[in-house]
């Protein structure tokens, strides 16, 4: 067998071998994020959160057919594409390895060891297929498996292209280059981050004599090209619309003219300049303009954004039917947008604002303005080159930039605070540590871990800390072999060393620098620089050639045990990452976030309306409905949403088995740019007390002068009192009331405004409490009901996993309504919960944070039964509680605390002894480590002290002072010597 059909081969085992591992690690059905999203809106081709993917969900709607019409494997199979394009993303990874590696050692041998080449190749490509980022990517629906995928295809792609020297046959793989670029557009911009990369390649190929000044253009010219595809789609559609509003609002000729002209120009430039320069024989201009088609060819995928728009799907997203708002999709407006060169620090005072674009909608006949962008005016000397410290768009925003650079309040931020952020925080915490991750080593899997390193190698740990699978520690060998790579480049192939470089620079430092983040982010962010972890296993697979050319040096060392030698001694990098990472990577048999979203919808009553809070509480909610067909019936409504006009229309239609919502406000009362985005508070001092809603929202509709100011330049609603009232037929409404609850009906339901100003999200809800008169249950999940602009809790009543807004009024401020008996019945006797009979399925600390929601959920339930007498209910709640939810899922946390207070009021001593022994122990053994080790994590500290103080009151409360002073006099002691 030749050497090349070897290399073959190698690949793509190395495909088969990473494929199968991702396949058995699997995420069994949607992740928490984005995934549920995704799968949901590849299996009904749905339009997802912009920009958008449509080549990716076209793919993963061919891929959802595997699961042969058997609903609950369609997320078994979308995730599969992940597993199996990650496997790809391996393969091509280890070709470009080779190709590098034999490039480089024809530098220094005159004929390089096929078997050096391919080890190279091997441990690089086996190290990227075990790191930590890339292989929690390959295992659930996201973008960035099948984006990085398309980078390491466009990588090997133009290093194939540099070792073709007949000139068609180069502009060939030219040509698949620039379409492989223009499809990623439809998947996601991080393979376009390569093309400064490829700019070197190609200049390193096609001029034998190079120099400074001639890559800075290279450069300069590839970096102009990345502009233009990245920003051409969108600067394409904004074109059209000009034209549109040109040829239909001047011109008077029909909708679609102005773009359908701009598409029959393109086509027509493009024919005749391929035309014309063939017959001139300009190879490379014809090459160039082959290459500018297939990019826009690529891009065509966005026309399936249009297609499934058009027909409302259940998930539409911007509603993108048309060229406006397809544009308006593409910008990804909703998102606002951050300074990337020049702009104002975070608490800098706004002057003045100034009417920015408008934004149009379709007329009759014509384009209609129906808002403008507001644009805010700072003053020159509140404003900064490359601003970091810029964010206000969250109250925590601005404490967060205090404490990372000091600054205190009211202190203008310096040139230099700014980019000692960016350094310390942006590319420190924000980069730096994730890189460190992935080729040094991890803490833990809690919020914000840092690395580890060798100083952290053989350190004593409590029992915590160490069981926790997700504590990773390398001994910085993938780092050192990856350093010894890079050095080797260094020393013997600059060009290379440039090439690898760029890759890594603009696919990491790159990316910090253009997304400018915020202090604060939702989650941990690292999997969005696997492209420049792609890069450094480059450097780890040359390596292994730094590694044989000192172990050659060695006199007793022949070739051939030297290479034998750096291949056993560089195997210990995928090795140890492989050992490390596969106890907290295989996410099969995991199913908590989709029986969550069954259990919420569960909770509803049949054809419930029910508010989320956002993304993370929704997506999950979306999967089960739309894929597996649970409780369509119920209509989810997410509250950050409705601040949108173009998601307010969606309620006037039926989704599923949902009909239209109940609203008294039309479409164009809720109208972007109308009277009713904003409605300030104006007390009107004839007013006292609370108003009436219907009589509000009747003024509303009929747009009445007696509510109207004048902001700026446009008029708005006010809102007279910060108080409503609704009134109930309570004769009609008390069926659906528990009976335990009778005693606390109104039929005048007063809700009061928590801030300053009702928005449209909260216009809805008025709207729709008063329109609906309690025909459609309404409900609120945890998160809505907390971030709900109304003071509605002491109208709630929890009826499992899900809040059901009543016309009642609880006297206690201190706690809410439960109505135990529906909340057993869909929490503990119809319990949808899966994940207690797999073997310890892997949970991350964001799935522990769910999981101990939901235990405070039975908790609250438990208590709820001890108080109104019934014993043996309760001791039932706790019971399962504690099956479905063992300990080996995941440890005893705060909830268990009252868990134990609940057990001893049911007189079970032997199960409360055992959990809070093993809550003491933990924290005993936390507090022990932080003070032998100074460790200053004082989160933990306080919820060490806080639970050896609560279980000495509990079991003081319980009749246990044996007990409890055996927990006190542990506490004390820590506080002591913490004090001391």
């Amino acid at each position: 067998m030749t050497c090349n059909k070897i290399n073959n081969l190698i690949g793509w085992t190395l495909f088969l071998v990473c494929t199968s591992l991702y396949l058995l690690t699997l995420e069994s059905t949607a992740s928490f994020w984005d995934s549920g999203e995704y799968i949901a809106a590849s299996y009904k081709l749905e339009i997802p959160h912009p920009p958008g993917a449509p080549l990716f969900l076209l793919i993963g709607r061919l891929w959802s057919l595997m699961a042969l019409g058997q609903v609950e494997w369609v997320a078994f199979a979308v995730n599969a594409l992940s597993a199996v394009t990650s496997g790809l993303a391996v393969m091509f990874l280890y070709w470009s390895i080779v190709m590098i590696a034999e490039k480089l050692m024809n530098k220094f041998s005159d004929k390089p060891s096929s078997l050096l080449l391919m080890s190279s190749g091997l441990i690089g490509a086996l190290s990227f297929a075990f790191s930590d980022s890339f292989w929690t990517s390959a295992t659930e629906t996201e973008l960035y498996a099948f984006s990085i995928f398309l980078t390491a295809l466009v990588f090997w792609t133009i290093l194939k292209w540099e070792r073709k020297e007949d000139a068609s046959e180069q502009n060939r793989w030219l040509i698949l280059i620039a379409y492989l670029m223009g499809l990623s557009v439809g998947v996601h911009l991080l393979n376009l981050l390569a093309i400064p990369a490829l700019g070197l390649v190609y200049y390193f190929k096609k001029y034998k004599k190079t120099s400074l000044l001639g890559g800075t253009v290279a450069l300069a010219l590839s970096g102009l090209l990345l502009i233009g595809i990245l920003y051409g789609l969108v600067s394409g559609a904004n074109l059209a619309k000009n034209l549109e509003v040109l040829f239909v609002n001047s011109w008077g000729l029909p909708f679609g003219s102005g773009a359908l002209t701009l598409l029959l120009m393109i086509v027509g430039l493009w024919i005749y300049a391929i035309s014309y320069t063939q017959k001139r024989v300009w190879a490379n201009a014809n090459t160039l303009i082959l290459a500018i088609g297939f990019i826009i060819i690529g891009y065509s995928s966005y026309t399936v954004v249009l297609v499934r728009a058009s027909n409302n799907p259940p998930i539409n997203q911007n509603n993108p039917r048309n060229l406006l708002g397809l544009i308006y999709y593409l910008n990804m407006e909703q998102y606002g947008t951050r300074p990337l060169l020049y702009g104002k620090y975070y608490d800098a005072p706004v002057v003045d604002q100034k009417q920015g674009k408008p934004f149009y909608e379709v007329g009759e006949d014509k384009y209609k303005i129906k808002d403008h962008k507001m644009e805010y005016v700072y003053r020159d000397s509140d404003q900064m080159i490359l601003p970091r410290l810029h964010s206000s768009s969250m109250p925590q925003h601005a404490p967060a930039y205090r404490r990372i650079t000091g600054l205190k309040k009211g202190e203008k931020p310096s040139f230099a605070d700014n980019i000692g952020y960016l350094f310390s925080h942006q590319i420190g915490h924000m980069y730096a540590r994730y890189f460190l991750w992935n080729f040094v080593g991890k803490s833990g899997g809690t919020e914000g871990a840092p690395s580890l390193g060798l100083v952290n190698a053989f350190e004593r740990l409590p029992e915590a800390l160490s069981k926790d699978t997700a504590r990773n520690n390398y001994y910085m060998l993938p780092l050192f072999l990856g350093l010894a790579g890079l050095f080797l480049l260094m020393r013997k192939d600059k060009k290379q060393l440039y090439v690898t470089g760029m890759l890594f620079l603009m696919t990491g430092v790159a990316i910090v620098v253009y997304i400018n983040a915020p202090p604060v982010e939702p989650r941990e962010r690292d999997y969005i620089y696997v492209g420049s972890y792609y890069a450094f296993c480059i450097w780890i697979g040359l390596g292994v050639i730094s590694i044989f050319n000192a172990l050659k040096s060695i006199p007793k060392l022949n070739l051939k045990r030297s290479l034998v030698l750096a291949t056993l001694v560089s195997l210990l990098v995928p090795g140890i990452l492989l050992f490390e990472n596969l106890d907290d990577h295989d996410r099969s048999h995991r199913y908590l976030s989709v029986d969550q979203a069954r259990m919420m919808l569960a909770s509803c009553d049949e054809d419930a309306i029910l508010f989320t809070g956002g993304d993370n509480d929704t997506f999950p909610l979306w999967y089960v409905q739309e894929v597996e067909g649970f409780r369509t019936d119920v209509r989810v409504i997410v509250m950050s949403y409705a601040n949108a006009d173009w998601y307010v229309n969606q309620f006037y239609r039926k989704v599923n088995e949902s009909e239209s919502l109940p609203l008294s406000l039309t479409q164009a009362n809720y109208k972007q740019g109308g009277l009713n985005d904003y409605l300030p508070l104006v007390p009107n001092p004839k007013i006292k007390g609370a108003i009436s809603a219907r009589q509000y929202l009747g003024l509303l509709k009929k747009e009445s002068k007696a509510l109207q100011a004048t902001a700026g330049w446009s008029d708005l609603n006010t809102t007279p009192s910060d108080s409503f009232y609704i009134k109930t037929n309570l004769a009609q409404v008390q069926d659906k009331i528990p009976e335990q609850f009778h005693g606390l009906m109104t039929d005048k339901l007063e809700i009061k405004l928590k801030g300053r100003a009702l928005e449209k999200k909260d216009l809805v809800i008025l709207d729709l409490i008063d329109s609906n008169r309690w025909k459609r249950p309404i409900y609120f999940n945890y998160t809505s009901l907390n971030s709900v602009n109304f003071d509605l809790k002491k109208h709630m009543v929890q009826e499992g996993s899900a809040y059901q807004l009543l016309p009642v009024v609880n006297p206690d401020d201190d706690s809410l309504l439960v109505d135990e008996e529906k909340m057993f019945d869909r929490l503990v006797t119809n319990g949808l919960w899966r994940d207690y009979k797999q073997e310890a399925p892997l949970y991350n600390d964001y799935y522990r944070g769910m999981l101990m929601n939901q235990r405070h959920q039975y908790n609250e339930l438990a208590q709820n039964l001890l108080d109104t007498g019934k014993v043996e209910k309760a001791k039932k709640t706790i019971k399962y509680a504690l099956e479905v939810f063992p300990e080996m899922m995941a440890p005893y946390d705060l909830s268990h605390i009252v868990t134990t207070d609940l057990l001893l009021q049911v007189h079970e001593l032997p199960l409360a002894n055992h959990i809070a022994d093993t809550l003491a122990g933990e924290s005993e053994d936390y507090l022990a480590y932080a003070i032998t080790n100074e460790h200053n994590d004082s989160q933990q500290i306080r919820k060490s002290l806080y639970t050896l103080r609560e279980l000495a009151l509990i079991y003081h409360r319980n009749g246990r002072p044996d007990r409890s002073a055996a927990f006190a006099k542990v506490f004390e002691k820590y506080v002591a010597e913490l004090n001391g």
